[in-house]
């Protein structure tokens, strides 16, 4: 009954005032959610190590997305026609079933969808159009975004779901929130691009000596002579205690720190391990 009286508006507002209220967020839900590929698609095209090359493989791997979407919207709008026409009634019981019903053949569907996906996928790839580099490159994409299909499967389950409860607005703002998380994400990406061309550019221009920025990686069309000067943490600790006057403890921790930030900056860009000459 608190339910049904919560979502009473829904049985006697203007329908005109109805479907603004629910056609707009709706809407503009969907242009949000379009956002995701446009902006990653200008920092891709943007980005010195991808370029055109990672355009067509992030291209490539989007009808999985489509296909993901495509399930999570069939069995969200289905439960949600299903769940409006249950509170109609009245019937608070019938629409929380539906919900979980929703809920359960999400997970189930957004399951199978990644291991078929994960056991075809360079055959599915190659069919929609991939070969040679493009393949290589659609392939680890896809390894992402294969990944994620239970968790975007079950945001378009639950967002039609949440605008047919009476909430078209929270519903939209689920969407921005992902999307902004994602734009903002993605200038990380323009500022390691950035640095790539400058690495290149100076390069270009003839011999140098690159300290560090992961130059071995960004820099192996070059073929350079790689270089890596390392020293035991007991030495380094020493060392940081003479020239800073710091204590043992805090000397060690800031050769620590340092390390894991070297480590984590150089898998970021090289997606290799820092310090393995494996590589």
């Amino acid at each position: 009954m608190e339910e049904t009286t919560k979502n009473n508006f829904l049985g006697v507002e203007k329908v005109g005032k109805l479907m603004r209220m629910f056609a707009i967020p709706c809407v503009l839900s969907l242009i949000i959610q379009s956002l995701y590929n446009l902006v990653d698609q200008i920092y891709i095209g943007n980005c010195a190590t991808l370029g055109a090359a990672g355009n067509a493989a992030t291209g490539i791997v989007y009808p999985l997305t489509v296909i993901a979407l495509g399930i999570g919207l069939w069995i969200g709008d289905g439960c949600a026609a299903c769940m409006s026409l249950n509170q109609g009634q009245g019937n608070t019981k019938g629409a929380a079933r539906s919900v979980g019903a929703a809920l359960f053949y999400g997970t189930i569907a957004s399951i199978a969808l990644m291991i078929i996906c994960f056991c075809l996928k360079d055959k599915i790839l190659v069919a929609i159009g991939a070969q040679g580099d493009i393949l290589d490159k659609s392939s680890e994409y896809a390894n992402f975004i294969i990944g994620g299909f239970l968790f975007f499967t079950f945001a378009c389950v639950l967002n039609p779901i949440i605008r047919a409860d009476g909430s078209p607005k929270f519903a939209m703002l689920a969407m921005a929130i992902g999307a902004i998380i994602n734009i903002g994400l993605d200038p990380t990406d323009q500022a390691r691009s950035a640095q790539e061309k400058a690495l290149k550019s100076i390069a270009e221009k003839g011999s140098c000596v690159i300290v560090g920025r992961a130059g071995d990686k960004v820099l192996a069309d070059y073929k350079p002579l790689r270089i890596f000067i390392h020293a035991p943490l007991e030495y380094r600790v020493e060392r940081i205690m003479l020239k800073y006057g710091d204590s043992k403890v805090n000397a060690e921790e800031f050769a620590i720190l340092s390390d894991m930030r070297r480590a984590k900056f150089y898998d970021v860009i090289s997606g290799c391990k820092w310090g393995d000459s494996s590589y």
